[in-house]
């Protein structure tokens, strides 16, 4: 068994902590302000600290997953692909890989919808609808690899950002599962 980082841009984190955390920042400021206009109470301050908390805890735990849970993972008998909160298996046997390429951007996948997934500022995680079929997707960046599926019973299509040793590593263990 081995894995492979899929790569990440450091500043699509900070762009996604920052749209998360705005709303709570914001309301736990707008709380705060109107506490002082009229007579504070006790709710008003409990409130404010807990709003400000989850500014800081929502983003936070939502990056860390992003940053911990971005591999492909090669065994013998599948491939394994997880990103923030998503993940994707192929088995040997029951899925075949039917093709391989390679794009420079997402929207050459032509991605329509998201049925359930994280998309923002380039950073797509999870399950869409691309070219009218059901994809999974975990890209940050470019190059994207994108694998044709056979056989998978949610996904037709899988795109991930790749390095070329992925890509490569990707081929010989499609060629040793048709062995």
């Amino acid at each position: 068994m081995s894995s492979e980082k899929i790569p990440l841009l450091p500043f699509q984190l900070v762009l996604i902590a920052a749209v998360i955390a705005l709303p709570f920042a914001g309301s736990a400021i707008i709380v705060h302000l109107s506490s002082h206009t009229g007579a504070a109470s006790g709710s008003d301050t409990i409130l404010v600290h807990v709003l400000a908390i989850l500014s800081l805890l929502v983003p936070a735990f939502l990056l860390v997953a992003i940053v911990s849970r971005r591999t492909v993972t090669f065994t013998p008998d599948g491939l394994t692909i997880r990103h923030s909160f998503y993940t994707v298996r192929l088995t040997a046997g029951a899925q075949r890989i039917a093709g391989i390429r390679i794009v420079e951007s997402p929207d050459l996948l032509r991605i329509q919808a998201k049925s359930n997934g994280i998309a923002a500022f380039g950073l797509y995680s999870g399950w869409f609808i691309a070219a009218s079929t059901p994809c999974f997707c975990a890209i940050s960046r470019s190059p994207i690899c994108v694998l044709q599926i056979e056989g998978h019973p949610k996904c037709a299509t899988i795109a991930f950002s790749c390095t070329p040793a992925m890509v490569e590593r990707i081929g010989e263990w499609r060629v040793a599962l048709s062995a």
